[in-house]
């Protein structure tokens, strides 16, 4: 079965859920990805020589969604770089806005991926607007698609239309080759806090910083690429930049905690976030925001819901040396229960029955 597989991050941006998708298919099927390429980012990206076989870039400008004609521009050039559609039995759909490179009269399957709600990470409430128009067609058009987390599963089901689609939840997973020791927490003088992710608007600056006045042995160390100018200068708050995937655990190792100190909004909401199934495997303390989304966790993270509850687990967690929530045996079951693996092993049952089938 030869599959285009359509993505909207470059490939060599933080490892997760599509890059890691592609590069299981391509275990199984003929895949050609496609991804973007920004042709003068400043950011330092991850050096990632792990494509499939057979991958196309397409160099986008920045800002051309600004701009009609750059968008024009940038349109004929990923048609371009996509080539013959219909050549492929299937096309694995990773952002709505690729619908539109989809020929109407396309015989093959459609798989859409829906791992973000992408209409609330557009920017603008008329962007916004047209994005979920895309999706619809999108979601319309589809034989299968995969949904991230529960909220999309549901969100994505009222946009159904084509009889015999199937909307199957399968969410991120962890695809760590090492599940590292518990650290049990140990009292000290100062302690080091991180994060590892994207850094962008999402981020609650005014609760870190609030720790940060108020915990006077913490620092934080943030892991990343900083998306726009999210970025805040205080005292005891440092950006780490990028770090390589395999790399991650002798960076964190000396951390004492690992929190997600996020803003909850409609973005938030829908995230089944790959870095809590990454700071339970590296056998940490574990903080953050609660939505119900992550309830499940519960038994690994201790949760917050306001900035004053998060400065308070922070002094009170301190003072026990920040233990970990969870047991070595409580820990192993999870993971084993929330791997990759597991995910793609749903995934080509999912392919069996509505594409193969």
């Amino acid at each position: 079965m030869k599959i285009l597989y359509l993505m909207w991050i470059d490939w060599r941006w933080i490892w997760q859920r599509p890059q890691i998708l592609a590069s299981k298919l391509a275990l199984k099927y003929d895949v050609t990805v496609l991804f973007p390429q920004n042709v003068i980012s400043r950011q330092k990206m991850q050096r990632n020589n792990l494509y499939p076989d057979k991958y196309k870039k397409a160099y986008v400008i920045p800002l051309y969604d600004k701009n009609l004609v750059l968008q024009s521009l940038m349109n004929l050039v990923i048609r371009c770089c996509i080539g013959d559609v219909k050549k492929y039995d299937v096309v694995w759909v990773g952002h709505p806005m690729f619908e539109k490179f989809i020929p109407a009269d396309y015989a093959g399957r459609i798989i859409y991926d829906c791992m973000d709600n992408h209409a609330a990470l557009s920017g603008s409430a008329v962007r916004g607007k047209a994005v979920d128009e895309e999706e619809k067609r999108l979601v319309s058009r589809s034989d299968l698609v995969f949904a991230s987390s529960s909220l999309l599963k549901e969100k994505i089901e009222k946009y159904v239309s084509k009889p015999g689609t199937e909307v199957v939840l399968v969410r991120n997973g962890y695809d760590f080759k090492k599940i590292y020791d518990i650290d049990q927490g140990k009292i000290k003088a100062s302690y080091k806090i991180g994060y590892i992710g994207t850094i962008s608007e999402w981020m609650d600056y005014p609760a870190v910083i609030r720790s940060i006045e108020e915990c006077g042995n913490i620092e934080y160390h943030l892991i990343g690429l900083v998306s726009g100018n999210n970025y805040v200068r205080k005292d005891k708050l440092f950006y780490e930049g990028v770090v390589e995937h395999d790399a991650l655990y002798d960076k964190v190792k000396d951390y004492d905690c690992l929190v997600m100190p996020f803003m909850v909004n409609d973005v938030v909401l829908s995230v089944d976030p790959v870095k809590l199934y990454e700071y339970i495997s590296f056998g940490k303390c574990i903080i953050s925001v609660y939505y119900p989304e992550i309830e499940r966790f519960g038994e690994y993270v201790y949760f917050y819901h306001t900035a004053e509850e998060y400065c308070r687990l922070i002094r009170e967690l301190s003072l026990k040396g920040f233990p970990p929530k969870y047991s070595k045996e409580s820990r192993d079951s999870f993971l084993e229960e929330n791997t990759w693996d597991e995910r793609f092993g749903k995934i080509v049952e999912s392919i069996g029955k509505r594409i193969n089938g």
